[in-house]
C-alpha cells in the first residue's frame, strides 16, 4: 500500500479561488494542538503550480510548490503547530475543476458562510458560463435555496461585512438585499440597529419585527388610496413602465412572497399581506415628481399660476394648512373684493390668485400673496407669532372636528355590534357548548396571557413560538382545550420578573389546594397527600380506578380498554404489566390524574363525575350533548 507524500508546509499556498475567508480562531488553535501531539491524520489535496507563471517575479513566496485545494483549515493550524510537512495528496486540476470541487466541497461543510457560498456560485457563473438552474442540478439544491444566495450578494459592502462579523445573520442580511440601492440598503441597516432589537443570534428572534420594520419604512403602497399617480401608466416613466407588470413590486417578485401573505408579529397581532407594495422608494418617488409636474403643466396651460415644488412644500404645512408668505383664498374673500376695488382706483395690479401644489399629497389650494393685500391697504401684516398662534388655533379645531367624526362613527359601529351581540348570545345560550367554543374561549384566554408568561406557556407545551400554540388551538381535543385554559391561569407571574416582586399567586394557589409541596421533593420524599390517595382509594370510589401506573410520568391505566401508548411502548421493551400495577389498600377517594394517552378517571367522595375547576365545568357543561366526552381521556 502506497504513503501519502510528506510535503514542506513552506512549499503549500492556499488557493485564491477558495471562497472561505472566515475561520474560527478558537477552533483553529484546538485544532493546532492536537496537531502537536497526534500530526495531522487526514491528507490535504494539492495541485503543482506551474513554474512559468511566476519566473522573474521579485516575490520570495513565488516559488512553484503547490497550491491548496482542500484543507485550508488542517494547513494553516499546522502552520501554528510549527510542522515542517504535512501529508498531501498531489493531483493535477483545471482552474475550473478545482473551484467545482472546492464549492461542492464547502457545500458539504456545516459551517460555510452564506456568503462564502455565494460568492463560490457567482465565480462559477461569471468565468465558466453556468446559469443558477445550472448550479440547481449540479449541487443538488433548491432553487429557491441557490436563487436565495445570490441575491445576498446584492447587498451592499456595509452589510455583507456586517453579515460575516456576525453582527447580523444571513436571514437579515437577505431582507436588507432585497432593498434596491445601496444607499438605502445602509439607511437600513442603521435603522436596524438604532432599534436596540435582540440581534444576540444575529437577528433570527428578531426576525419578524426586522421584517415589520423594512416593510414600514422602505415600502410604498401602490393602492388608489395611498399613490397619487397612476400606477399602471407605462408612460408616466418610460424607463420604469407600469407598477402593475414591475418586478419591484411584491406580487411580482418570488423573494417578496412574505410580504404578500399574511403574517404573525413576534408579540401579537396579524400583519395582513399586500401585492401592491413598492420595494424601490426612489422609483416610486420618480414616478410622483412626474406626475406632479404633468399636472402642474395642465394647469398652466389653463391660465392658473401654478407654485409647485420647494415653494409649494414651504406654503403648505404638513398639516394641508395654508402658510408663509401665502393666505387661503376662502379666508380672505371679502378682502380680495376689497383689493380689486383698490386696484381698479389706483390702476394698478390686482392681487393674483395662485394654485398652490401640495408636493406631498398632490391636493391643491387656491391663496393670495399677503403681501399683496398688504400693499393695495386692505390688510394688515399678521405678526409672526399671531400667524403661528393662528395656525395652532386652527389645526386645533380641525383636529377636535376630526376626532369627534371619528367617535361619533365609532359609537354608530359599537351599537350595532353590540346590537349583534345581544341576538347572538341569546341563539348561543339556548345550545350546549360544544368543541369550538371551548376553542373560542381558549384563543381569548390566550390573549389575555402577559408578555413574560407568554414564553412559559410556549414552552409549557412544547412549542417554539407563541403564534404556533395559537395555531394548534383549532385542532387541539376538548381535553386539551380545558388542560390549555387550566395553564392560562396557572402560568401568571411563573417566570419572575427582576424589576418586580410579583408572585405567582394562581399556581400556589393551586399547588396548596391539589396536595403539591411548593418546595421540589427530594427523590426519597413520599409523594403529596392526594397523590398518596389515587394508590389507595380511587379502586373503590370508581369501578374505573387506577390499576396501573407508570412511575416516571404518573400516567395511568384503568386495566380496561385499549392499553395506552406509554404501556405498549414499556410491555415491547421487556417490562410486565406486574412492574405498572397499584397496590389497592384502602383509603380517602381522590382525583386520579388523566395522562396524556391514558384513561385514568376523576373520582372524589364517591362521584364518577370528572373533578373539574368550577371554571373548567363550566365552559365544557353540554359538550356531551354534542358528542364530546369531556370528562375523560381518548384511550390509544
Amino acid at each position: 500500500m502506497s504513503q501519502t507524500p510528506q510535503i514542506r508546509v513552506d512549499h503549500i499556498h492556499e488557493s485564491p479561488f477558495n471562497p472561505r475567508r472566515v475561520f474560527n480562531e478558537t477552533r483553529l488553535q484546538e485544532l493546532a494542538t492536537d496537531i502537536k501531539q497526534l500530526g495531522v491524520l487526514q491528507p490535504v489535496l494539492v495541485r503543482p503550480r506551474i513554474p512559468e507563471l511566476f519566473h522573474g517575479i521579485d516575490d520570495e513566496n513565488a516559488v512553484a510548490g503547490y497550491e491548496l485545494v482542500f484543507g485550508h483549515r488542517r494547513y494553516r493550524a499546522a502552520v501554528l503547530a510549527g510542522l515542517e510537512t504535512m501529508p498531501a495528496m498531489v493531483q493535477s486540476l483545471t482552474d475550473e475543476q478545482v473551484k467545482r470541487m472546492q464549492l461542492s466541497e464547502n457545500l458539504q461543510r456545516d459551517d460555510v458562510h452564506p456568503i462564502e457560498e455565494a460568492e463560490g456560485f457567482q465565480a462559477l457563473m461569471a468565468e465558466h458560463g453556468l446559469s443558477a438552474d445550472d448550479l440547481v442540478a449540479e449541487t443538488g439544491k433548491s432553487r429557491s435555496y441557490i436563487y436565495g444566495r445570490l441575491k445576498l450578494l446584492q447587498a451592499c459592502k456595509e452589510v455583507r461585512d456586517a453579515c460575516l462579523a456576525g453582527e447580523i445573520g444571513s436571514e437579515t442580511a437577505l431582507l436588507v438585499a432585497r432593498i434596491p440601492t445601496e444607499k438605502l440598503q445602509g439607511k437600513a441597516l442603521a435603522r436596524i440597529k438604532a432599534k436596540n432589537m435582540d440581534m444576540g443570534d444575529g437577528g433570527k428572534k428578531s426576525y419578524r419585527d426586522i421584517q415589520w420594520l423594512l416593510r414600514e419604512e422602505f415600502t410604498l403602497n401602490l393602492t388608489a388610496k395611498d399613490c397619487i399617480f397612476p400606477f399602471a401608466d407605462p408612460d408616466l416613466l418610460p424607463s420604469a413602465g407600469a407598477c402593475t407588470t414591475c418586478p419591484k413590486r411584491t406580487e411580482n417578485a418570488p423573494e417578496y412572497q412574505d410580504m404578500v401573505q399574511d403574517s404573525a408579529r413576534r408579540w401579537g397581532g396579524v400583519v395582513k399581506g399586500d401585492a401592491w407594495l413598492c420595494t424601490d422608494p426612489d422609483c416610486y418617488q420618480a414616478k410622483k415628481t412626474a406626475h406632479l409636474k404633468a399636472e402642474a403643466q395642465k394647469l398652466a396651460a389653463k391660465g392658473e399660476v401654478v407654485i409647485e415644488g420647494n415653494k409649494a412644500r414651504a406654503a403648505v404645512s404638513a398639516r394641508g394648512v395654508v402658510t408663509g408668505a401665502y393666505v387661503a383664498l376662502a379666508d380672505v374673500k371679502a378682502e380680495l373684493a376689497k383689493a380689486k376695488q383698490e386696484a381698479a382706483k389706483q390702476a394698478t395690479s390686482a392681487p393674483t390668485v395662485v394654485t398652490i401644489q401640495d408636493p406631498r399629497t398632490g391636493k391643491l389650494f387656491k391663496a393670495v400673496k399677503e403681501a399683496e393685500l398688504i400693499g393695495l391697504g386692505v390688510r394688515q401684516a399678521t405678526p409672526k407669532q399671531q400667524r403661528e398662534h393662528d395656525d395652532w388655533k386652527a389645526r386645533q379645531a380641525r383636529d377636535a372636528a376630526e376626532r369627534q367624526k371619528k367617535e361619533e362613527k365609532a359609537e354608530r359601529l359599537t351599537e350595532a355590534q353590540y346590537e349583534l351581540l345581544l341576538r347572538t348570545r341569546a341563539v348561543m345560550h339556548t345550545q350546549p357548548r360544544d368543541h369550538i367554543d371551548l376553542a373560542m374561549v381558549c384563543h381569548a384566554a390566550l390573549c389575555g396571557v402577559g408578555h413574560w408568561d407568554k414564553g412559559t406557556l410556549t414552552k409549557l407545551w412544547g412549542h417554539d413560538d407563541y403564534t404556533d400554540l395559537q395555531k394548534s388551538v383549532g385542532s387541539m381535543p376538548v381535553q386539551d382545550l380545558t388542560k390549555l385554559l387550566m395553564d392560562c391561569a396557572l402560568v401568571k407571574h411563573v417566570r419572575a420578573n427582576p424589576w418586580t416582586n410579583e408572585q405567582p399567586t394562581e399556581l400556589l394557589s393551586a399547588a396548596k389546594r391539589y396536595g403539591v409541596p411548593i418546595e421540589t421533593p427530594k427523590p426519597s420524599e413520599p409523594l403529596p397527600p392526594a397523590a398518596r390517595a389515587l394508590d389507595k382509594g380511587a379502586a373503590k370510589a370508581n369501578p374505573r380506578a387506577v390499576a396501573y401506573r407508570c412511575p416516571d410520568s404518573g400516567q395511568a391505566w384503568s386495566g380496561r380498554g385499549l392499553k395506552p401508548k406509554w404501556l405498549q411502548v414499556a410491555l415491547a421493551n421487556g417490562k410486565t404489566l406486574a412492574d405498572f400495577a397499584v397496590q389497592k389498600t384502602d383509603g380517602p377517594a381522590a382525583l386520579a390524574p388523566v395522562g396524556a394517552d391514558g384513561d385514568g378517571q376523576a373520582a372524589a367522595q364517591g362521584n364518577t363525575d370528572p373533578v373539574l375547576g368550577s371554571a373548567e365545568q363550566g365552559l365544557i357543561e353540554g359538550t356531551d350533548a354534542q358528542g364530546v366526552d369531556a370528562g375523560a381521556t381518548a384511550e390509544a
